[in-house]
């Protein structure tokens, strides 16, 4: 007896021989017998899947599914067998037992993937007669489904220091330190007024650098943050909605004093000009100091320049300052020393309203002009010279009354 197909999922048991005696009796291997009894094994053959991450790491948590195909190639019918995936482990499924049989085509379908990852596109793969398994994704003797990490929302939100608005200008950038040590860029965008920004980022830790601040501001400091397989966000260990990352403004007081020290010194008449020349802010001088606050860029450099000085004083050198970035009130001072000749009109009274009109609109370009303690003197002491004025005068008055008598004398 020859079993000459076996049926799906079973092994071509082997041929018996079999005799009848002369009295009738089945014979099998010398033993009478009832019936001659063929058994098939089921097929040894299997197929296994692995479940895998873009790293090659096999993946807890996916739910598979093996369908049988139609003509087309399409999944048919009901799912012949299904699983979750283990992590580090493969899935092996036997033929006859779990439904595959040879000659077929099939599709491996993920119906969910796991927690932070996206689902993979479903593999056909074939068996044919002889238990060979073909298929594109066929490695080391398995059939590997790869899913890659799902990208997750990720809200970045840029406001003032008080967290009570979105402040626009300032250039930020999403970084990730690389095996090596590298920095690697995966977002950079400049901030937009009353909008937050989206980031799309898989699983991972990374740091939120702002680059530049806007105008007034000052560049607050790196927030890491981390985003889980879940899809939660972290910030110091506490689970938050979006990443907020608030600027501080700049803070400069500039305070104008005689070299005397003690009180502000008022009448002065200022200028800040910032590194392309350009005239920030303009002023005079009061008797308390003058505020700049959430104006000046961070990092940058300005020049204090007095115009005209209070009555009595002299012009002082140029100052130049760059913006401190952390945020603290910085203090820029000038210092004025008296002129010369305290006699000059004023005096040496410091709350003099002195030579300067107050109007600070009247301030014009002096950006080029270079200013400095003699040209000062020079300006200023022009009335100093009225004595040798009055002096010529009454000389000459004398000479010509001189002149006078001796004509008179002469007619006589």
């Amino acid at each position: 007896m020859e079993e000459t197909t076996a049926p799906e999922g079973y092994k071509k048991a082997e041929s018996i021989t079999f005799s009848i005696d002369e009295k009738g009796n089945v014979m099998v291997k010398g033993s009478a017998v009832d019936k001659v009894t063929m058994t098939d094994a089921y097929s040894k053959d299997n197929v296994t899947f692995s479940k895998q991450d873009v790293a090659g790491a096999e993946i807890a948590g996916a739910n598979i599914s093996i369908y049988k195909t139609n003509a087309d190639g399409e999944k048919t019918g009901d799912a012949i067998t299904s699983w979750v995936s283990e992590a580090g482990k493969s899935h092996t499924v036997d033929f006859g037992k779990e439904g595959l049989h040879y000659g077929e085509t099939y599709i491996m379908e993920e119906t969910t993937a796991p927690d932070g990852y996206k689902k993979a596109e479903s593999i056909i793969f074939s068996i044919d007669e002889k238990g060979k398994v073909t298929s594109d994704n066929l490695k080391d003797g398995k059939i590997v489904m790869t899913d890659e990490y799902a990208k997750r929302d990720v809200n970045i939100s840029k406001t003032d220091i008080n967290g009570t608005k979105e402040i626009a200008g300032a250039q930020m950038v999403i970084v990730q330190e690389t095996e090596d040590g590298k920095e690697l860029t995966l977002d950079s965008w400049t901030s937009e007024a009353d909008k937050t920004h989206t980031s799309k980022l898989i699983a991972g830790t990374y740091t939120l650098i702002e680059m530049t601040s806007p105008a007034g501001y000052v560049i607050a400091e790196s927030i890491q943050f981390t985003v889980g397989m879940d899809g939660k966000i972290t910030v110091k260990n506490e689970t938050v909605d979006k990443v907020i990352m608030k600027d501080d403004t700049t803070k400069v007081q500039i305070s104008k004093v005689a070299i005397t020290g003690g009180k502000e010194l008022p009448g002065a008449k200022l200028q800040l000009i910032d590194k392309d020349g350009n005239v920030v802010e303009s002023w005079t001088s009061t008797t308390t100091k003058h505020e700049i606050y959430g104006k000046l860029v961070a990092g940058e450099t300005y020049t204090l320049r007095e115009i005209t000085a209070p009555n009595g004083y002299e012009i002082a050198n140029d100052i130049t300052f760059t913006v401190k970035t952390d945020g603290t009130v910085q203090t820029v001072e000038m210092v004025d020393e008296k002129l010369p000749d305290e006699s000059h009109n004023g005096g040496d009274d410091e709350n003099s309203g002195g030579s300067s009109s107050g109007d600070d609109e009247s301030s014009n370009g002096g950006s080029s002009k270079k200013h400095s303690s003699a040209s000062s003197s020079n300006t200023t002491k022009t009335g100093d010279n009225m004595p040798i004025l009055w002096t010529s005068i009454i000389g000459s008055l004398a000479l010509a009354g001189a002149g006078i008598i001796v004509f008179r004398r002469k007619k006589k």
